[in-house]
């Protein structure tokens, strides 16, 4: 929890908790979101489609936080490329944690 605490602190973004990690932190919140999407869509009336598209602008929101939340990270390392860094599993945006399977969900 110490770490995560540590991760948290450097962060330039507010987070709410201290007790998970800094992507789970937004994968919890990505998650809902997605899921009332599929569920509203399933509704196939106005008032679903208006759901899902509020539940995707909010997955959409939560992953700009992610973004920014990871170039915070990074410049509080001083890093200005990724090629800075040690070998690193290169991923499709610089999102921290993502996979090419994140960005094809969003």
């Amino acid at each position: 929890m110490g770490y995560n605490l540590g991760t948290f602190e450097h962060s330039q973004l507010i987070h709410r908790t201290c007790c998970i990690n800094f992507l789970e932190s937004f994968l919890i919140a990505i998650t809902p979101g997605l899921i009332l999407s599929a569920v509203c869509l399933l509704i196939r009336n106005v008032i679903g489609l208006v759901f899902s598209m509020l539940s995707l602008l909010w997955a959409g929101a939560v992953y700009i936080l992610w973004y920014r939340g990871t170039l915070s990270i990074i410049g509080q390392a001083e890093v200005t490329s990724f090629r800075q860094l040690g070998y690193q599993a290169q991923y499709l945006l610089p999102l921290h944690g993502a996979t090419w399977w994140n960005v094809a969900v969003l």
